[in-house]
C-alpha cells in the first residue's frame, strides 16, 4: 500500500516516513513505532485517540492507525505537510 519516498525524521518513539498511499492516492505522514513493546503500542493507541477528533490549523489531520498485534507492528498515518525542516527544541530552548 505504501511506497517510502524519504524518511522525514525521528524521535524517540518512531520514525517518521514521507510514503505515496496507493490506496488514497496522495502523499502522506506514516509514523512506525521503533520498539514494538506492548507499552509502546497502548501509547500510540492512546496518543492517536486523544487527538483523532482535534481540528485546529496547527494540528495535522490523523487518517488512520493500524496495529497488528501479531506481528507486533503499529503505524499512525497523518497529513503531511511539506516545508523547512526545523529543530523545534533550538526553538523552545531559545536559540533559533
Amino acid at each position: 500500500r505504501y511506497a517510502i519516498r524519504r524518511r522525514i525524521g525521528a524521535g524517540g518513539m518512531g520514525i517518521v516516513y514521507e510514503v505515496d498511499d496507493r490506496a488514497r492516492q496522495q502523499v502522506v505522514a506514516l509514523k512506525a513505532l521503533r520498539r514494538r513493546s506492548g507499552d509502546d503500542i497502548y501509547q500510540l493507541k492512546r496518543e492517536f485517540r486523544n487527538l483523532a477528533d482535534v481540528a485546529h490549523p496547527n494540528l495535522v489531520s490523523l487518517y488512520d492507525l493500524v496495529v497488528d498485534d501479531g506481528d507486533r507492528l503499529a503505524r499512525v498515518q497523518c497529513k503531511y505537510v511539506s516545508g523547512k525542516q526545523v529543530d523545534l527544541r533550538r526553538i523552545l530552548e531559545g536559540n533559533a
